[in-house]
């Protein structure tokens, strides 16, 4: 498969999430609605219940639970970037996505910033009749980006549209870079979130910041997402430039003093974080090197090796294939798939043939996991069975931004 077979599955998969209008399920969406709010409000335990069973079920319990679709601001952030990789040509659809990302920005609360907007019915037509709102706002104080529905960790608990770090950190990288002043605004206003809302850890390692607003969680790959929001910000200047440079220093020196003597990260510092997975390595190293960009330095670059050694290692079979954890392969999810390719595009001047490794993984993902049928990416369980349910922000636009990478990448050559 080349790259041309590739762009045409990326373009099926942007083709079909437009005809959506970018709404879509998603595996943790299980506590997105009202029949059994009862229940949920009052209980940790009964919210992971609910939300693992819709996760983990062979059947679509959705409808039945009366679980609402809606549009998720990563999905967005990720498909933006990819059609500005794959498509540049395509001005009038990242002009619509990207204000449709806009409108989807929270206060650090969780409430809109465009006020009286509804963003559980939000349309791309929405853009268009707000078109001057949105070109016109101010985002003179904090903004950040969640998701769409409520969802429960084993440490805390998000609200609806409550700003993370990570969501917030791919809205940023979509933002950032278009030649367009309120995207400019935006990403300063995403900084002052990451500076002012974040909870900080701080030791002689340096500063870890939290996931959300309302959690003091230590998790390695969302504090280094957050570094980079503020390493972006930072890029573009300003009286307070050097200040988030010095920052974003902080925190990615957090992260590099955490990995492990063999080029390892566990998820995070907590019990029940101490597993080892494909995905949030390769956030790591993949954004360990984008910020390595952005402070034009090659002082991370010893830790970044040590990391892919482990990467490579530990973390596929020996035919290739992204492993779950480095303890167990299955399920098959697309969004391992995509990341293991992101991070070899990412990283390909550590070795010259970590491109082709990414096209490899690529092209099992389609041999393995696409359904030609329903023009979709599905996770396939230990006993071979496809989860059918179409999940638009972990699979699709995971996958789309993938491809999106790669047939950049080979543009580049």
């Amino acid at each position: 498969m080349n790259a041309g077979k590739l762009a045409e599955t990326g373009r099926t998969i942007l083709n079909d999430a437009v005809e959506r209008e970018f709404y879509g399920a998603d595996p943790y969406d299980g506590l997105n609605t009202n029949r059994s709010s009862w229940l949920l409000g009052k209980s940790r335990f009964w919210r992971l219940v609910q939300q693992q069973v819709v996760k983990r079920s062979p059947l679509n319990l959705r409808p039945l639970l009366g679980v609402r679709q809606g549009v998720n601001p990563k999905a967005l952030s990720l498909f933006l970037s990819g059609v500005r990789d794959m498509l540049p040509q395509q001005t009038e659809l990242i002009n619509e996505l990207r204000q449709m990302l806009l409108l989807t920005a929270s206060r650090p609360d969780g409430s809109p910033v465009f006020n009286g907007l509804s963003r559980d019915e939000i349309a791309l037509s929405d853009c268009r009749t707000n078109a001057d709102l949105i070109e016109n706002a101010e985002f003179s104080s904090e903004a950040g980006w969640g998701y769409n529905f409520p969802w429960q960790s084993r440490a805390f608990m998000v609200s609806s549209w409550i700003p993370t770090a990570v969501a917030t950190s791919f809205a940023v990288d979509a933002l950032n870079g278009l030649d367009n002043s309120v995207c400019e605004r935006a990403v300063a206003a995403a900084a002052r979130f990451i500076e002012s809302s974040l909870h900080r850890h701080s030791d002689f390692r340096g500063v870890c910041f939290s996931y959300s607003p309302f959690d003091r969680t230590v998790v390695y790959n969302a504090s280094l997402l957050a570094a980079r929001v503020l390493a972006q910000a930072a890029s573009q200047g300003g009286e307070k430039s050097s200040e988030r440079f010095d920052l974003a220093r902080s925190a990615v020196e957090f992260v590099v003093t955490c990995q492990r003597s063999d080029g390892a990260w566990v998820y995070g510092e907590a019990d029940h974080w101490g597993w080892i997975d494909n995905l949030h390595t390769g956030f790591i190293l993949q954004v360990l090197e984008e910020v390595s960009g952005l402070f034009d330095t090659s002082e991370w670059d010893e830790s970044i090796s040590r990391g892919l050694e482990f990467y490579r290692k530990f973390l596929f079979t020996s035919e290739g294939l992204p492993m779950q954890r480095s303890d167990s392969f299955y399920p098959e999810d697309p969004h391992t798939y995509a990341q293991a390719a992101i991070t070899f595009i990412a990283l390909k001047r550590f070795s010259p043939e970590l491109h082709s490794l990414a096209e490899q993984v690529l092209e099992s993902a389609v041999q393995r996991l696409w359904n030609r049928r329903t023009s979709s990416f599905h996770l396939r369980k230990k006993s071979g069975r496809l989860n059918k349910t179409i999940y638009l922000r972990w699979s699709q636009a995971w996958m789309f931004r993938a491809i999106s990478k790669y047939v950049r990448s080979v543009a580049d050559l």
